[in-house]
C-alpha cells in the first residue's frame, strides 16, 4: 500500500513543477518518513542514504560521512553510478595532474600589479561563506536557532532557502570587483596552497557563475588554435587525433 502512496506523492511533486496541480503532499510526506524512520537508520544512528548521494554531496558541498551512511541500493542512479566507477581510468591517480593555472597563459603575469587588498576581500567573502554554509548543516544549529525555521516547512526547505542567501550575497562580493589579469591569476595560484585547498570547489564555481568576466577573460587571452582532426601517421598508436585528443579506430 505504501508504495501506491509514494508513487503518488512522486507524481504530484513532478505534476507540481508544471504547476497542474495546487495538492500540498508535505504532510503525507512526513507520515511516510516517520513511518520508515528507524528503517532508514543503521545501528549507529547514522542517515542512510544512496550511494549516488555521496557523489552529489561531495559535489555541493554537504557530505557528511559521520551523520549518513551512503549505501549502494536498487535504484537507477545506484545502478548508474556502478557502471560509471567500471570505466574509470584504474591508474589515473598514478599520474600528476595538471594545475588549472597551466592552462593560462602567464607570460606577462607580473607579481607587482597584484591588487592584494582585493585578493583578501575575496578569499575572507569566500570563507564566511563556507562557514555559514556550513553551520545550516549541524543539527545543533536548529537547537540554537528555534526561531529562525518559523516560516518554513521542514529543515532542508530551512536549508535551502539559506544557502541561496548566502550563495547570493557572495556573488554580489564578487560581482562587484572589477579584478584584473595578474590579480585573477595570483588568486588561481593560491588556490594550489594547502589553506585554499577546501575553498577550491567554491570559488571556480563562483569564478565560473558570477557576473564578473575577468575570469573567462583571462582564459580567452590564453586560448590557442588545436586542429579538430589530424590523421595521424601509421608508425603512431592511434589513427586520429580529435582536438589533440588519440583516437583509436577499432
Amino acid at each position: 500500500m505504501c508504495s501506491y502512496r509514494v508513487a503518488s506523492v512522486t507524481k504530484y511533486k513532478g505534476d507540481k513543477a508544471k504547476r497542474e496541480f495546487t495538492i500540498d503532499n508535505t504532510v503525507e510526506l512526513n507520515l511516510i518518513r516517520e513511518k520508515y524512520s528507524q528503517e532508514l537508520k543503521t545501528d549507529d544512528g547514522k542517515k542512510i542514504l544512496p550511494a549516488f548521494f555521496e557523489h552529489v554531496s561531495k559535489q555541493k558541498g554537504y557530505y557528511d560521512p559521520h551523520h549518513k551512511a551512503y549505501i549502494q541500493h536498487d535504484t537507477t542512479m545506484d545502478y548508474l553510478q556502478t557502471i560509471v566507477k567500471k570505466f574509470r581510468t584504474r591508474h589515473s591517480l598514478q599520474k600528476p595532474t595538471s594545475k588549472l593555472v597551466d592552462i593560462f597563459n602567464t607570460v606577462n603575469y607580473d607579481e607587482r600589479w597584484v591588487n592584494h587588498k582585493q585578493v583578501s576581500h575575496i578569499m575572507k567573502a569566500v570563507m564566511e561563506y563556507k562557514t555559514e554554509t556550513d553551520k545550516l548543516y549541524y543539527q545543533d544549529y536548529f537547537c540554537n536557532n528555534p526561531a529562525s525555521m518559523m516560516g518554513y516547512e521542514d529543515y532542508n526547505s530551512y536549508r535551502f532557502e539559506m544557502s541561496e542567501i548566502q550563495k547570493e550575497k557572495l556573488l554580489n562580493t564578487v560581482s562587484n570587483y572589477k579584478i584584473g589579469f595578474n590579480t585573477m591569476i595570483f588568486i588561481i595560484k593560491e588556490l594550489e596552497r594547502k589553506q585554499y585547498i577546501k575553498y577550491r570547489n567554491i570559488l571556480l564555481r563562483l569564478l565560473f557563475t558570477s557576473c564578473n568576466s575577468s575570469f573567462l577573460e583571462a582564459i580567452n587571452r590564453s586560448k590557442t588554435e588545436i586542429e579538430r582532426i589530424i590523421e595521424v601517421p601509421k608508425s603512431e598508436k592511434y589513427d586520429l587525433k580529435l582536438y589533440d585528443i588519440c583516437v583509436k579506430i577499432c
